[in-house]
């Protein structure tokens, strides 16, 4: 039944009534079908993306499960139902599976969006779609001279404009441009108007607060997250080289962190604790700080 469902709702309806997916939720099949539906309503579901967008999540790269909670009571103030709150907060043993469900709804939701987003013009009054996609600072590693450089890309499950992207910050001249490289992935942000194709520093940019990039023709805003702590993974894994930035740690390989010099401590000691191998590497080329 829920399989012809979902059927009918997506090639008779074309979704006319909404999308209907069939997900399993909390392990029960029978109980965890209707679940799925109902544990977010429509209201919370359609405005979903604009969360997504203010907590500046990039649905390329997910944050793990456990960060999910933390970011739906930060960003979802003016989104999410009492209801919903109530079930983040609970306690309680019966809202449990509950909980675990809506955090898998929200990432299927996540992984879904195509990072558009449905702005009001303010010169115009209309609607207008804005596609927002999340920046990776990707770091070449040359431990032997202790050395690091830094450049920026992006991946994004949008088409590309056939003319590719050019990006620029507030009070900013320069234009960084980049098109498609290889699946989704744009190729590094670069100055085209320099003999050398100059890349973006990534080590310029404010790694704690953030960095917001526009390009007013094609409406695409490209964010660099704010935060104190940053996980790389080697990008062999997507095909591409160096280390690419990545928001969750994988069993059985290799990655780096780069922090801020005030949690030192603190990851030396998770590291130490909690890593069959972790060594702190000195090197230059990153943000001072």
């Amino acid at each position: 039944l829920w399989d012809d469902l979902e059927k009918w709702s997506r090639e008779e309806k074309h979704e006319e009534l909404g999308r209907f997916v069939t997900r399993i939720r909390g392990g029960y099949r029978y109980v965890g079908l209707p679940r799925s539906q109902t544990v977010l309503s429509d209201h919370e579901r359609k405005h979903l993306p604009n969360l997504f967008d203010e907590a500046g999540l990039d649905p390329t790269n997910a944050p793990s499960p456990e960060l999910i909670p933390k970011i739906l009571r930060k960003y979802g103030q003016n989104i999410l139902e009492n209801r919903t709150f109530k079930l983040l907060d609970s306690t309680q043993n019966e809202d449990i599976v509950l909980r675990k469900a809506l955090i898998e709804v929200v990432l299927d939701e996540l992984e879904e969006w195509d990072g558009t987003v449905v702005e009001i013009s303010t010169e115009e009054g209309q609607p207008r779609l804005q596609v927002n996609t999340g920046l990776r600072l990707c770091i070449r590693l040359d431990l032997i001279a202790g050395q690091v450089s830094v450049y920026v890309r992006f991946k994004t499950s949008r088409i590309f404009p056939e003319d590719g992207l050019n990006f620029s910050r507030r009070d900013e001249e320069r234009v960084w441009f980049c098109r498609e490289a290889y699946q989704g992935w744009s190729t590094p942000l670069a100055d085209i108007s320099t003999d050398s194709n100059e890349k973006l520093d990534g080590s310029s940019l404010d790694w704690d607060r953030g960095n917001l990039f526009i390009d007013s023709e094609n409406h695409w805003r490209a964010k660099l997250r704010g935060t104190e702590v940053r996980l790389f993974r080697l990008g062999g894994i997507d095909g591409l080289p160096d280390w690419v930035e990545t928001q969750k740690l994988e069993r059985g390989r290799e990655f780096l962190i780069a922090f801020s010099q005030r949690l030192e401590d603190r990851i030396r000691e998770w590291g130490e604790e909690c890593c069959n191998y972790f060594k702190q590497e000195r090197v230059s080329g990153l943000p001072i700080g």
